[in-house]
């Protein structure tokens, strides 16, 4: 026991320590004296003189009144950190660091004891909170595949290793502790020397990543990407930290990409088209191999060019205005040539489909060399032309029977009919005129055969101009005498040209023949021929002073079939002039009018040299 005096010493100590406490006495364990704090702490201010018990509450609490009466019991102290208690008007659950110092009374018998607390509920919730937290990472570093590390660099060992690592390579963490370089000994032989070049980059504070080949525990070859973060301390590398990946999938998935690619590629290159894509502005996005093979250029020469650099001069106004049909409908085509480095001109059918790529309008294309279908249709238009060509002859052939040889036909069956109806002096002279006239016939009649079996094309022979006018002049030279006709000519400029004599011969027939036919009774007839040379062409000019020919009126119709635009008192069937103009045509030429009524006509027939 202690006097009132020290009592009222105790009790000033007690209300100044600045941590709650209490003084217990008696076996009930009750609460003779409690400082502020512990009065604070309790949540109460009238727990004097009532039992432990009665202020704290909980599961706990039975074992805490054990320990109390052993205290008491045995005198000696005891101790506790981070004991669970509840007040006992709440729920909320308080953690107490205490301890119970025992006292005995001056007799020597248990007196009480004092109850020291410390309120760590706050550390102890902040503890539990971080733990929680750390599992919660430690769960997360495992769930993931990615692999975290931190190596101690001038110790040699790891500091931490999460189990992605042991995903990654197989091995258990532990083994990557018992030997810190067991990370490098997994490396690909082949990949070593890539992964010693970071090192030196780390010594200067510098981050790295880098994908390189380890072998898996089980043997196998896997891909993975690391990225290690140097932490520096007075300039000095000291410790590692970094992230780990396995990117084998990915990394095959690459190489299936890369083979596929490849292998497109290879399709592009060996097929016997050209292939392309550029933008909307015409720029090369893609080309197959054949593109340059075909045009000449390099890969570096193509980029820095469009589209329509390629496209012969002539057919870049049609190709333009098709790409752009191509942009409003999707897809189109076009054919054109393409202008290789040296120049050659190569026919081509290039056809594009609008795609999208990467967010940006392409136009994908392939050409086609149609050379050879060009070729071709040219040689069915040669052939077409060639059967035309036929046709006409067929005609001229039937034209010729009709036209040219009537005249001389007629005079021999005259002459023939004068021989035998007459005995007069003149017999010998009409027997030289049946003769000329039979030869003449003779020649036409050759010409006709040669016409009908060889082709008009494969028998050309010198003609001359003024032999075969003279011809002309002696076959209608009743005609010549009975119109009063003068004839002049000058072939001094070409008298002499290789073609086909019965072409040549029957034009100037005709012409001469229709300017006798039509010539005005007004005046009379002055008939004149020539010849001029016009840049690779004979030009030959029949020129009249006639009825000539209203070419406003007739201008279409001149050269047709069995037309004609003067009385019909004349005689003639309209087929001469449409001889001339299939004819001079036939020999790849043309024909040319100049015609005024009553005043003449100028005809000009150009006939190739060669």
């Amino acid at each position: 026991m202690y006097n009132d005096n020290a009592g009222s010493i105790i009790n000033n100590l007690l209300m100044q320590l600045p941590s709650p406490v209490a003084l217990l006495e008696e076996p009930q364990h009750r609460i003779r004296m409690a400082n502020s704090l512990f009065l604070k702490l309790v949540g109460r201010s009238d727990i004097i003189g009532e039992t432990i018990g009665s202020v704290f509450s909980g599961t706990g609490l039975d074992d805490f009144i054990r320990v109390l009466d052993d205290v008491y019991k045995t005198g000696k102290p005891f101790s506790v950190i981070e004991a669970p208690f509840r007040r006992d008007d709440e729920s909320e659950e308080l953690f107490f660091s205490f301890t119970l110092q025992p006292y005995r009374s001056n007799d020597g018998s248990p007196g009480g004891m004092f109850f020291f607390i410390v309120n760590v509920t706050e550390q102890v919730a902040s503890r539990r909170k971080l733990e929680e937290a750390n599992k919660e990472i430690t769960r997360l570093f495992n769930a993931v595949n990615e692999g975290f590390f931190s190596r101690d660099i001038k110790k040699g060992e790891y500091i931490h290793l999460s189990v992605g690592c042991e995903k990654i390579y197989g091995y258990k963490v532990e083994d990557f502790y018992q030997n810190p370089s067991l990370w490098f000994e997994v490396i690909h032989p082949d990949d070593k020397k890539r992964v010693l070049k970071d090192e030196p980059l780390h010594m200067q504070g510098k981050q790295t990543l880098t994908q390189y080949r380890i072998f898996h525990k089980d043997g196998s070859v896997k891909w993975i990407e690391i990225k290690v973060v140097p932490k520096m301390q007075n300039g000095e590398l000291v410790r590692v930290e970094g992230t780990i990946n396995d990117i084998t999938e990915r990394k095959n998935a690459d190489y299936e990409i890369e083979k596929a690619h490849e292998l497109s590629e290879l399709i592009m290159n060996s097929l016997p088209g050209i292939f392309y894509a550029f933008d909307n502005k015409g720029r090369f996005f893609y080309w197959n191999k054949n593109f340059e093979t075909v045009l000449g250029y390099s890969g570096n020469e193509i980029r820095s060019r469009t589209m329509i650099d390629f496209i012969v001069e002539e057919d870049r106004e049609k190709v333009t205005e098709k790409a752009k049909q191509l942009q409003e409908k999707g897809s189109g085509g076009v054919e054109t040539c393409l202008i290789t480095r040296d120049g050659t001109e190569i026919p081509y059918y290039l056809k594009g489909k609008m795609v999208s790529y990467e967010g940006s309008s392409m136009i994908f294309g392939m050409g086609v060399n149609i050379a050879d279908r060009k070729k071709a249709e040219q040689e069915r238009e040669k052939m077409n032309a060639d059967l035309i060509q036929r046709n006409i002859e067929l005609k001229q052939f039937s034209y010729i029977i009709s036209h040219n040889l009537r005249s001389p036909i007629t005079k021999i069956l005259g002459l023939t009919s004068i021989f035998e109806t007459e005995d007069n002096s003149f017999n010998q002279q009409l027997i030289s005129y049946i003769r000329t006239e039979a030869v003449n016939l003779d020649n036409v009649v050759k010409d006709l055969n040669t016409i009908l079996w060889n082709g008009a094309k494969t028998r050309k022979e010198e003609i001359i101009f003024s032999v075969e006018l003279e011809l002309i002049k002696h076959v209608l030279l009743d005609e010549i005498a009975e119109s009063g006709a003068l004839i002049s000519s000058d072939f001094s400029q070409c008298d002499h040209l290789l073609s086909i004599r019965s072409f040549i011969y029957s034009i100037m027939f005709n012409l001469v023949s229709n300017a006798i036919k039509y010539r005005s009774p007004k005046r009379r007839l002055h008939l004149n021929l020539r010849t001029s040379i016009v840049g690779n062409n004979v030009c030959l000019i029949v020129e009249d002073n006639g009825l000539g020919i209203d070419l406003e009126k007739h201008g279409d119709a001149v050269f047709g079939l069995y037309n004609r635009f003067h009385s019909s008192d004349i005689p003639g069937e309209g087929k001469g002039l449409n001889i001339v103009k299939t004819q001079a045509e036939t020999l790849g030429g043309w024909v040319e009018l100049e015609s005024q009524p009553d005043t003449g006509s100028r005809f000009r027939v150009y006939i190739p040299v060669n």
